[in-house]
């Protein structure tokens, strides 16, 4: 049989008699209590303490800090049920582990303070305690606190009595407490106080009757033990450093202004920034509008783009910092040279008509430490072009798909385009199709919702006879777009170079039936509730739009598999969670 585990037993035989002594371990209690007390905290504020055995130090912040609220976790059953007597009924105390309690999504960015005092040496090795050491921000807010002790290394006599209890089969591990301050700041701490635990006479050390040789001895150990080298225990404080993600928005227009929150995709992301830890800053470069006009700004800081050289000046000074960038300009295309902790996003298609432009995608993206991408499909494309997996995140753009559903009980006709009129949107291919859709339907109307910026566009209108057909209702706000949408039967869309066309998607969740291009865009994501044209392909394009139109059961089962696959996929919440995710790794 396997030699029985003697740590269970050992915790079991002291768990109602730990901590009562005067000892080292004590005073790292009074350290840890006394700092808290002294801190600038938030009102109620919220402490977790890790390995809290049987609540001595829970105890200590009830009282040195009134109405916090105290959270301990410990693996040991006999602790815990002494820790409930010890920290009173207000505290929430949890079963469970070390490493699992940092990793536990409910407690992500929760605490003001993470305290693991008396706990770290009793880890099963090294490894583990450089590990918590790494993970240990993970439970922290910005700007909160971390408090651990170490037992030093660097002191031979603890280093020595801790190898003779694990000789006994105990975990009891000594660290250095430079290494421990070393990870600490390359994860985002600053090291405030590395305080030396010691007795500072020989009656506090319970030596007083030492005599001639040894009380001489034992008085000069007292005095190396000052400095935190030679110190039997170190009290490591550190507080988190805010951390910052840059968004790079390029070309932050009015129509922006209508969203919903959920749909500007630029706030959005700036809160899930939020949400993960982060204080957002946005960099707009070439702004249509004031964006501290927006009504759904929300207070962070604003920068706008001058000239080549305090751009670069910006991001050298911020080269540590996170970085959001998007659009395939040169603006955001050179922050991962500078800031490796870049997540990419093109808010276009990932598949470059022009094959240099694909060679430099290729190069931005590999220097970039996360890519975003908006389907399966645009991930596979990436992954055969030679980038890892693991770099590149799914995740779509939010739809407000509360505010975007059906609105009334109006006969559904008619075929809307929605978007700006440009000429990557590929309107004349809808418009031929829209034609030859007519020898069938002659009296069917194209409604044209958004602003035409296309010259061709009307001179192509008048050469297909189209001039009674085609109906412009120009911009309509997002608050009118719901009942608008409501009222047509089929959404057409003919672009190539699309990333997320999140007007498919609110025409799906309004219960439109949809004819797609066969990119990397649409075909994945509704592959079973789309009719699909390749690109430029109007007679391809003119034939599903008759076949709707002609089945309007299809039609209508297709419809409603479309906007069950928005709700799911593009839900705001789930979104959220994902960008944030995503900014965490950075």
């Amino acid at each position: 049989m396997p030699d029985r585990d003697p740590i269970p037993d050992f915790w079991r035989g002291i768990s109602h008699t730990y901590g009562r002594a005067a000892d080292l371990e004590e005073l790292v209690r009074r350290a840890a209590a006394d700092f808290l007390h002294a801190s600038h905290l938030p009102p109620s504020p919220s402490f977790l303490e890790l390995g809290c055995g049987n609540g001595a130090i829970l105890a200590k912040l009830r009282v040195a800090v009134p109405g916090a609220h105290l959270t301990g976790v410990d693996d040991s059953p006999d602790m815990l049920a002494a820790a409930r007597t010890a920290a009173g009924s207000e505290t929430e105390l949890v079963l469970g582990s070390l490493a699992g309690s940092l990793s536990d999504p409910r407690n992500t960015l929760r605490f003001d303070a993470v305290l693991s005092c008396n706990t770290l040496h009793n880890l099963r090795s090294r490894y583990d305690i450089a590990s918590f050491l790494e993970h240990a921000g993970s439970a922290v807010r910005s700007g909160g606190y971390v408090l651990c002790d170490i037992r030093n290394s660097s002191n031979p006599f603890v280093s020595r009595g801790y190898a003779r209890n694990r000789r006994k089969g105990l975990s009891f591990h000594t660290f250095s407490p430079w290494r421990a301050m070393r990870i600490l700041r390359g994860n985002g701490f600053d090291i405030l106080h590395c305080i030396p635990i010691r007795y500072s006479s020989l009656a506090e050390a319970g030596k007083d009757s030492l005599r001639g040789w040894r009380r001489f001895a034992y008085r000069l150990y007292l005095g190396l033990s000052r400095f935190p080298a030679f110190a039997p225990y170190v009290l490591i404080i550190a507080r988190k450093r805010p951390r910052t993600l840059i968004e790079i928005a390029v070309g932050y227009h009015a129509q922006l202004f209508s969203l919903s929150p959920v749909e500007n995709y630029h706030l959005h992301a700036l809160r899930s920034a939020r949400r993960a830890g982060f204080d957002p800053i946005l960099y707009a470069v070439r702004p249509e509008v004031r964006i501290a006009d927006d009504p759904q700004y929300d207070g962070f800081p604003i920068f706008t783009y001058e000239n080549p050289f305090r751009y670069l000046l910006f991001f050298w000074s911020h080269r540590h910092d996170a970085v959001y960038a998007g659009t395939l300009v040169w603006q955001s295309m050179i922050a991962p040279f500078i800031c490796p902790r870049t997540a990419f996003m093109t808010h276009d298609s990932v598949r470059r008509r022009a094959p240099w432009k694909q060679i430099v995608q290729d190069i931005v993206f590999r220097l970039s430490k996360r890519v975003r991408v908006v389907t399966p499909e645009e991930k596979e494309f990436l992954v055969a072009r030679g980038l890892p997996p693991v770099k590149i995140a799914v995740i779509p753009l939010a739809v407000d798909s509360v505010h975007f559903r059906e609105r009334g009980s109006h006969a559904r006709n008619g075929i809307v385009f929605l978007g700006n009129v440009t000429p990557d949107k590929d309107i004349p291919t809808i418009l031929r199709a829209f034609a030859i859709v007519r020898r069938s339907f002659p009296d069917i109307a194209f409604h044209v919702i958004g602003e035409v910026r296309d010259p061709s566009f009307e001179p192509l209108v008048r050469s297909l006879g189209l001039e009674r057909s085609v109906v412009l209702r120009r911009f309509v706000p997002h608050s009118r777009l719901p009942e608008e949408l409501s009222r047509r039967y089929l959404y057409a869309n003919s672009s190539v170079s699309e990333g997320q066309c999140l007007a498919a998607y609110e025409a799906a969740a309004c219960g439109l039936c949809l004819c797609l291009p066969r990119t990397l865009s649409f075909a994945g994501v509704f592959r079973e509730s789309a009719l699909f044209h390749d690109p430029h392909d109007a007679a391809a394009l003119a034939g599903n739009m008759v076949s709707y139109l002609r089945n309007p059961a299809v039609a209508r089962e297709h419809a409603a598999r479309a906007r069950e696959v928005v709700v799911r996929a593009c839900g705001t919440e789930a979104v959220s969670r994902q960008e944030a995710d995503l900014f965490s790794s950075l």
